[in-house]
């Protein structure tokens, strides 16, 4: 297919698929005229050999979307698909037959389907990753911890996996060496904090790589901090600031968190916060922490929210502020954060800006617990809450 005619097809596949998605039933029974003639030239757009909309009708077979629900045709036009090349297509007909079996098939021929299917996906991701492909070398070494090929041991598995993280990385690094921003920040983050990288193979690196590692995302992160990325800038100032770290490190962690604050990077007042807090890295101030903490607090930051409610709430760096702390923990509270709900349970247990109410210091207690709080757990074993629990 030629430029015109790929860009053609292009154009009208996504008319078709703009027409269906926007349409107001999904239900195939109760679709419109309009949606059904945009599934026939989606159909007709696939007979063609376009592969995205042999993938999207494969996708729209297998969940019953605008057509009527049929893993035999999901399973057909997946096939379709993954023989014009689409990896996504393949891992899909994996799926399909691992989780969805079609009717018309048994159970044997599915699992020996699956098992088919498993090693063409495999094959797939390995010929684009040998030709430079990035994101199909972190799958592979991604797939070899958490999905390897029935007929390999774990050793051998995690050998594997350890090659193609070694080929991911020497891809990042020959983009980044390239000029790609992109891969660089990607890079650093991975050899920084392991992002991305399986726990189990993070396990088998040995203190000297760890360390070899942490040098290379150091320099990384000072190249694009050079450039004036907030996110680097926040970057270099974690890895100065570690445990025990000397005071130069920590002055150069103060440094570099102040700079993505310059930079807008709102995490970077939370840090900032610590530092005048506790006096890591300059001299220690809390009447400069909260100020922090209200920076990035006004920038919608959840950490800066929490730790601003805890100076109102305590008197830290300014005035108790009972009725802003518990606003502030309310706000947390929201998502669900264990920390916030521990601290509302708190303070009606306390009656710190509000009237004292056993019932709801034990609610907020017992959804803060549900979310991994060990310190709501003890507060729940309080005889005070003895007769809620019954």
């Amino acid at each position: 297919m030629d430029k015109k005619a790929a860009a053609e097809s292009k154009r009208l596949y996504e008319d078709i698929v703009g027409v269906i998605k926007h349409s107001d039933n999904k239900n195939y029974d109760k679709v419109s005229d309009e949606v059904r003639q945009a599934i026939a030239a989606l159909k007709a757009l696939g007979e063609q050999g376009y592969v995205e909309a042999q993938c999207t009708l494969g996708e729209y077979f297998s969940m019953g979307y605008c057509v009527e629900l049929d893993k035999a045709k999901a399973a057909f036009w997946y096939e379709e698909a993954a023989k014009n090349g689409s990896i996504q297509a393949a891992g899909a007909l994996l799926d399909l037959y691992r989780f969805c079996r079609p009717e018309h098939i048994s159970a044997e021929q599915t699992e020996a389907l699956a098992r088919q299917w498993h090693k063409t996906w495999f094959s797939m991701l390995q010929a684009k990753a040998e030709k430079g492909g990035e994101e199909e070398a972190e799958a592979l070494m991604n797939l070899y911890i958490d999905d390897p090929p029935d007929d390999l041991e774990e050793e051998q598995a995690h050998g594997l996996a350890r090659k193609w993280y070694e080929a991911w990385i020497a891809l990042l690094k020959d983009k980044a060496d390239k000029g790609s921003v992109r891969a660089k920040k990607k890079l650093a983050d991975v050899l920084y904090s392991g992002d991305g990288v399986p726990a189990e193979l993070l396990d088998e690196f040995s203190d000297e790589e760890d360390d070899r590692d942490l040098e290379q995302s150091v320099e990384l992160y000072e190249q694009l901090a050079a450039q004036g990325d907030g996110e680097a800038c926040f970057s270099l100032g974690c890895a100065y600031d570690y445990f025990e770290a000397p005071k130069e490190a920590l002055k150069k962690s103060f440094a570099y968190f102040m700079k993505a604050a310059q930079l807008g990077y709102a995490q970077a007042y939370v840090c900032l916060g610590s530092a005048y807090f506790h006096g890591k890295g300059v001299e220690k101030d809390w009447a400069k922490a909260r100020e922090m903490y209200q920076i990035g607090a006004d920038m919608g930051n959840p950490g800066a929210k929490r730790a601003l409610a805890d100076c109102c709430k305590h008197g830290a760096g300014g005035e108790k502020d009972f009725q802003k702390a518990l606003e502030l923990y309310l706000d947390a509270a929201k998502t669900h954060d264990e920390y916030a709900l521990y601290a509302l349970g708190d303070m009606y247990l306390k009656g710190l800006g509000v009237a004292a109410d056993l019932q709801k210091a034990y609610d907020y207690f017992r959804k803060a617990a549900r979310y991994g709080s060990r310190a709501a757990e003890n507060a729940l074993n309080s005889k005070k809450f003895r007769d809620f629990k019954k």
